[in-house]
Formats: C-alpha cells, sequence, structure tokens
C-alpha cells in the first residue's frame, strides 16, 4: 500500500492556463516577467521586507549568507 506523505495543494490547471500560455508565448519564463515582479512585490507586501526570487534554493542560501555578512571559508562562533 502506498501512503502520500505530500499532497499537493494546486490550483485548477484552468485557473493557470492562460497565464502558462503567455508566458510560453513571450519566452519570458522566468526572470523579470511580470508574473515574477508581481508576486515579489505581494511578498514584500505581505512580509514587510525586501524580497527577491532565485532560480534555486542554492543560490537562495548563497545570498542569506551573503546577507549575513559571512565570508567564504569562515564561520562565526557565538559568545
Amino acid at each position: 500500500m502506498a501512503i502520500p506523505l505530500i499532497k499537493a495543494d494546486l490550483p485548477a490547471l484552468e485557473f493557470l492556463e492562460a497565464s502558462f500560455r503567455e508566458m510560453l508565448a513571450s519566452g519570458r519564463i522566468t526572470n523579470f516577467g511580470k508574473h515574477v515582479s508581481r508576486f515579489e512585490e505581494q511578498a514584500a507586501d505581505y512580509l514587510g521586507a525586501q524580497v527577491a526570487t532565485t532560480s534555486s534554493s542554492t543560490i537562495g542560501l548563497i545570498f542569506s549568507l551573503q546577507a549575513l555578512g559571512l565570508e567564504r571559508g569562515r564561520h562565526r562562533t557565538t559568545q
């Protein structure tokens, strides 16, 4: 018996189809497209902070470490 660990909560395709077709037709699937910009604006309003989307979680973590001022090859100790 298969037990699903996660069940995605996704909107119906009909709800997203027009936006997907628009993105594919424009060739702007990521970066600087109006949907990404709108998401960043809405997330910034909700969080009350600056927001930047990234293409992967790895680059997001790198940006986070840089924002904390951590240098490559070094670590901070708490005192």
